[in-house]
């Protein structure tokens, strides 16, 4: 099938344009030259995005959107069509509402200007995908709430094809200075001083035991996926089918980091064995982190903190600009971030039967949960809850837990 063309009456811009939509990895290939120049985040740079596709049997197809106004390309919109379960979940649980072709809109798969007029057609173009046939719902994964985009996506849609359950968590930025001792100089002298302590303890309490051992140390990646893997297979997100998981799909995606130049991050060994974990990739001089763990036999010396610190001195050295905490808040993240906004992941279902449905499954389901996590938020005991069930979750993995896990590359895709 040749890309198809699809030209538009310019009602919503003064000028033409039209939109192009590649459905065959062959077909993205016309739009490399504008897809790199426009990316920004490595979950939507065009090659990972081709190995993701080629590793998830779910996966059906690219669905690769680039809208040109008046010759020049203004917009992107990088997805893909996937088979899958639809969940809706209820806490950690998931109950599941049968089979559904998903059109993906990647987390950082929105390049170029979808502000104003823009975020009209983007919206329109994938409500027209949904009018064809070619999926039951799309989803837009975590866009920022204030944009134009997200209110577009709200407001377009028919009755029956609108989002009603939209849940929002902060994403978390820094700005990363020349040096260690400059990002600390952000935080109080009482987290300063905390700061500083864990690692002094660490080194006291196990002299000469303590090694961390960066990811260009490692000789190979099976032997950095091995480490990694013993900590990750006690915390709690592997509980929960997240986190970091050696398999094939891993393996491959750490080669291509490596081979990239993206992939950073260290594992920390205490009396030679690995005890924390922190990855990441750093594309066009911002750092994503991706994932990251501890052993809690440790937990007083706070290790997630002790080996982000010696990740944040190793990045300042290589003169990175920022950090991106990835997705999901957390308490790190509110400490160590100077800059933070709003997300929501925001679905639209098709005019159909099944469309209907599973809106309305979802709108009773998730809206109930939604509302009495509200209420203990508003009780002040949701973080005490979490914790437990947490707890629960590493004690059925071997009695350990983790810090929150970014997942940043490839989330929501």
């Amino acid at each position: 099938m040749p890309i198809t063309e699809m030209p538009l009456d310019g009602s919503f811009l003064s000028g033409g344009y039209h939109v192009s939509v590649a459905r065959t990895a062959a077909e993205m290939e016309a739009f490399r030259p504008d897809w790199e120049l426009l990316n920004r985040n490595p979950n939507s740079q065009i090659d990972f995005f081709s190995l993701i596709n080629s590793n998830r049997s779910s996966v059906l197809r690219p669905h690769v959107i680039l809208i040109r106004q008046s010759e020049a390309t203004r917009i992107l919109v990088v997805g893909r069509v996937v088979e899958q379960e639809f969940g809706c979940a209820l806490g950690y649980k998931t109950i599941s509402c049968g089979k559904v072709r998903q059109l993906d809109v990647l987390h950082g798969g929105l390049l170029g200007n979808c502000g104003g007029d823009f975020a009209e057609i983007v919206i329109k173009e994938l409500v027209a995908a949904l009018n064809r046939g070619e999926a039951d719902i799309v989803c837009l994964s975590h866009i920022k709430v204030d944009s134009d985009l997200f209110h577009a996506a709200r407001r377009l849609p028919g009755f029956r094809c609108r989002d009603r359950v939209v849940q929002t968590q902060l994403h978390w930025k820094a700005q990363l200075p020349d040096s260690l001792e400059d990002f600390l100089r952000r935080l109080n002298k009482k987290h300063r001083y905390w700061a500083r302590r864990m690692e002094k303890a660490l080194n006291k309490d196990f002299p000469e035991k303590v090694k961390f051992k960066h990811f260009d140390m490692y000789s190979d990646i099976e032997e950095l996926a091995n480490d990694v893997e013993i900590i990750a297979r006690k915390t709690y997100q592997r509980g929960l089918g997240a986190g970091f998981v050696k398999n094939a799909e891993q393996m491959q995606r750490l080669g291509f980091g490596r081979k990239k130049n993206w992939l950073r991050g260290m594992v920390l060994h205490i009396n030679d064995k690995p005890c924390a974990f922190w990855i990441g990739s750093v594309h066009k001089n911002v750092f994503y982190s991706e994932a990251t763990g501890y052993d809690s036999a440790y937990r007083k010396y706070e290790l997630g903190t002790v080996v982000f610190l010696k990740l944040i001195e190793d990045l300042c050295r290589e003169k990175v600009e920022s950090i991106d905490f990835g997705l999901g808040d957390a308490l790190y993240k509110s400490r160590f971030g100077d800059e933070s906004w709003l997300e929501g992941s925001i679905r639209i279902y098709a005019p159909s039967f099944k469309g209907t449905k599973l809106n309305l499954l979802r709108t009773i389901l998730e809206g109930s949960a939604l509302a009495t996590r509200r209420l203990v938020n508003r009780m002040g005991i949701e973080q005490h809850l979490k914790t437990l069930w947490r707890k629960k979750l590493a004690s059925d993995h071997g009695s350990h837990e983790a810090a929150l896990p970014s997942n940043n590359l490839d989330a929501g895709s």
